[in-house]
């Protein structure tokens, strides 16, 4: 499941502490231990339990995504900054991932200081349920929030 987004997962535990471990491998350690409901061979995965970024910049304050028209999501947040940990220039990192189609898709095209973001669904999602997770990055390309799971969106 986490395989697709090694570089991202990189990047998300870039600041934690994580000793000689990748990213990729703390994202896996913490999936192992606390993402898989059920017994086997009946297990599922609690995408909620999926953490994608964990490091020491402020999270995103009063976030929702909503589906605002057909294929059409917007993504919201509060603008709330701060000189110590939470600038206007972080970029949100938003990570969505298609449960029918097992396919990840990363969109980083706003800032902290914007407070929204849109995006467009291709037609092919009509009827299909995606997940998703945000986070932020700093403008050092080291920094991140940890992740916030927006929770799941059947795209009409």
């Amino acid at each position: 499941f986490l395989s697709p987004i090694k570089d991202l997962l990189n990047l998300g535990y870039s600041d934690a502490l994580q000793g000689r471990s990748t990213g990729y491998n703390k994202a896996l350690q913490h999936l192992l231990a606390n993402g898989i409901m059920g017994d086997y061979p009946n297990q599922t995965l609690d995408y909620e339990a999926v953490v994608i970024a964990k490091g020491g910049l402020s999270n995103l304050m009063g976030v929702s995504w909503q589906e605002t028209a057909p294929r059409e999501v917007s993504l919201s947040w509060t603008t709330e900054t701060n000189r110590f940990n939470a600038f206007s220039d972080d970029v949100v990192i938003l990570l969505m991932y298609n449960k029918e189609k097992s396919f990840f898709s990363i969109l980083e095209s706003g800032t902290r200081a914007d407070g929204s973001l849109d995006l467009t669904f291709p037609e092919v999602y009509a009827g299909d349920n995606v997940v998703g997770w945000v986070f932020t990055g700093n403008r050092d390309g080291v920094k991140t929030s940890g992740s916030y799971y927006l929770g799941e969106i059947t795209v009409s």
